[in-house]
């Protein structure tokens, strides 16, 4: 009986270590962030024409994720939002709607407006 019981702790507790773990998981997504210069998001809203195709680090509130696979998020500079585009870096994300993300990448045109294509992304 008391061998029964050992066994059973020893495999609740590995469970528990486990998805501990698993739970954790990584929350950088991408290459390693580079030297690219830290820009605001309403700088690049306000002149993308500054901005397209150029290396550059934004960082924001997580709003409006992609409910199916995360591939997409929104930053809110106050006034508009900026897409965040991230399905080359995975094929699905987890939920992080309310974090706060930093992202490396580059303004490029969407439609008749702009989107971020990242190419690494860490949630805090």
């Amino acid at each position: 009986m008391r061998i029964i019981l050992s066994l059973c702790l020893f495999i609740l507790v590995t469970a528990v270590a486990i998805l501990f773990v698993h739970l954790r998981g990584s929350n950088h997504y991408g290459a390693s962030f580079g030297d690219a210069p830290k820009v605001l998001v309403r700088d690049l809203v306000s002149k993308p024409s500054e901005f397209i195709g150029k290396k550059v680090i934004i960082e924001g509130d997580v709003i409006d994720q992609c409910p199916s696979t995360g591939c997409f998020f929104y930053f809110d500079d106050g006034s508009q939002r900026l897409r965040i585009e991230l399905s080359d870096l995975a094929q699905s994300l987890p939920q992080h709607a309310g974090s706060k993300a930093i992202v490396e990448g580059q303004l490029i045109p969407f439609g008749s407006s702009y989107q971020f294509l990242g190419s690494a992304v860490e949630f805090k």
